[in-house]
């Protein structure tokens, strides 16, 4: 029998706000980690969603829905948000489609996996990316 969620969502603020944290995290990561580059994809993917869930949370989302539509899917999230007018290009960019291989399941850069090969963006070019991505959404937010 599946688990009933007892949780309620928070509101757009703050999901933006979360988004922002795990995005500042991501360039700390980035520009101190030098062992494993896994911390700082998880907080690259955490950024874009939550981010992307604030919007959804502002305009569309039944919480009854939110855990399973879209889920932990970026590329889903993103032409869900476009879908609904979200001032972001209509097709997600490749630094969220690469990202989003190791986000959704079977949450391959969150467990050791024998023979995982993994595609990932240029750093700078994916968090400029969720830079703009929060920006954009919270000015939606405050309007």
């Amino acid at each position: 029998m599946p688990r009933k969620r007892t949780w309620k969502i928070a509101p757009p603020h703050g999901y933006i706000a979360r988004a922002r944290t795990f995005a500042v995290a991501a360039r700390i990561l980035h520009e101190h980690q030098k062992t494993d580059f896994i911390p700082y994809l998880f907080c690259c993917g955490q950024a874009t969603e939550v981010a992307l869930k604030a919007f959804l949370v502002l305009k569309v989302v039944d919480e009854s829905t939110f855990p399973r539509n879209p889920g932990h899917d970026l590329v889903k999230a993103w032409r869900l948000a476009v879908s609904h007018h979200a001032p972001i290009p209509s097709t997600p960019p490749q630094w969220c489609t690469l990202i989003n291989v190791q986000h959704i399941a079977p949450f391959d850069s969150r467990y050791p996996r024998a023979n995982n090969l993994m595609g990932l963006p240029d750093a700078q070019v994916a968090l400029n990316g969720i830079d703009s991505l929060v920006e954009t959404i919270e000015k939606e937010i405050l309007k």
